[in-house]
């Protein structure tokens, strides 16, 4: 029976370059990522997983074993995952859809953590204006950088999420005939185009070499989908493109601290 599937990124050969170390430490570690796992032959020890690729990947029963178990932080894998079942009978969506909608209200009201949901932006906020003299030069861009990917194109596609969930309620506000809902959908989209907007910032058009990386993984983040036959090596001649641009970007590092206000003003 398929299952979502909770694994460590760094565990995945397929997201990174030919011949990447396996767990990629370089890239780091993360638990939460998920996709779907369809298939395992154990006699020929193969797992099969669809990710956000448009085409399903074959990875070894021992290396899908490895990421699942994976105990590094942060949200460690641990053997999480998630089964389907479907009813028989299903509620009438019209009763689901106000539950379903209050739910992720209340998570991002109250998330488990302070790093999720609202007081995860606050948190963020607070943390800011220190960030140029807690990191220097590469750690400094390294940060940026993860920042950017985790917003933009992480996981599923940080920036999928949000289109998605405002067609959702949308969809949910013509269904219900509910206004509320429908002016709610509007608003998550202007949030959504804010948080596009607070991305430039991070890696603002006016330091040009720390800019370039907005280019760079958005255009690795496609390749990586598209899944053609040589993305691998495409992927290691971006890697190319990253370090190149490290050079120029590491210069900007200690400008990049007065665009701190800008993004302030966006996350508020």
């Amino acid at each position: 029976q398929p299952a979502i599937t909770f694994v460590d990124f760094a565990y995945l050969p397929f997201f990174f370059g030919e011949g990447a170390s396996i767990p990629n430490e370089e890239a780091g570690h993360f638990g939460g990522h998920t996709f779907v796992t369809y298939g395992i032959d154990e006699e020929k020890d193969e797992a099969y997983v669809s990710d956000r690729f448009a085409k399903p990947f074959t990875m070894s029963y021992e290396q899908l074993k490895a990421a699942r178990g994976s105990k590094f932080a942060p949200f460690p894998a641990k053997n999480k995952l998630v089964e389907l079942s479907f009813p028989k009978k299903v509620k009438d969506i019209k009763t689901i859809l106000p539950q379903a909608i209050k739910a992720n209200v209340d998570f991002m009201e109250n998330p488990p953590i302070t790093n999720m949901g609202l007081k995860g932006f606050g948190k963020w906020r607070k943390m800011l204006p220190t960030w140029g003299s807690d990191f220097k030069g590469d750690n400094l861009i390294g940060g940026l950088i993860s920042t950017f990917i985790y917003m933009e194109t992480g996981g599923s596609g940080g920036a999928l999420f949000r289109p998605v969930y405002k067609l959702f309620l949308e969809e949910a506000g013509e269904l219900l005939n509910n206004d509320g809902l429908l002016k709610a959908a509007e608003l998550f989209g202007d949030a959504t185009d804010k948080i596009r907007e607070l991305e430039e910032a991070i890696l603002p058009d006016a330091l040009p070499n720390i800019a370039k990386f907005r280019e760079i993984f958005l255009k690795s983040n496609k390749i990586q989908e598209s899944g053609d036959i040589d993305y691998q090596k495409q992927l290691d001649a971006m890697d190319d493109e990253v370090l190149e641009a490290m050079k120029g970007a590491s210069k900007e590092a200690d400008k990049w601290k007065e665009h701190i206000p800008q993004i302030d003003k966006g996350i508020q």
